[in-house]
């Protein structure tokens, strides 16, 4: 599995929200609310983090993702949540839009 598989699987709404279904518990639960702050589904909330990852990761970012990923039995999965945890921790840390 590569780090790759991410991008070419998860930037898919659908398979991004069965990703994201399968991880379960507390993840899919916070990713839930946050697509539903946002007023997206799931899918396309995963789907976009995703994108934006692959557009902002640094060669660090991606040995991270690379290295959870090794030896995993679900692999995948596993890139994917180091990913959406990247990705929403720098949500919350985004200013808020200006409102005109």
């Amino acid at each position: 599995m590569r780090v790759s598989d991410i991008l070419t699987s998860c930037a898919h709404h659908h398979v991004a929200a069965a990703a994201v279904a399968s991880i379960g518990g507390d993840f899919a639960a916070n990713v839930r609310r946050r697509a539903n702050g946002a007023g997206v589904t799931i899918g396309d909330f995963t789907a976009e983090r995703v994108r934006m990852f692959s557009g902002r990761a640094s060669e660090g970012d991606w040995r991270v993702v690379a290295a959870t990923m090794e030896g995993q039995d679900l692999a995948l999965l596993s890139g994917l949540q180091v990913v959406m945890t990247r990705m929403m921790a720098e949500d919350g840390r985004a200013p808020a839009p200006e409102h005109t």
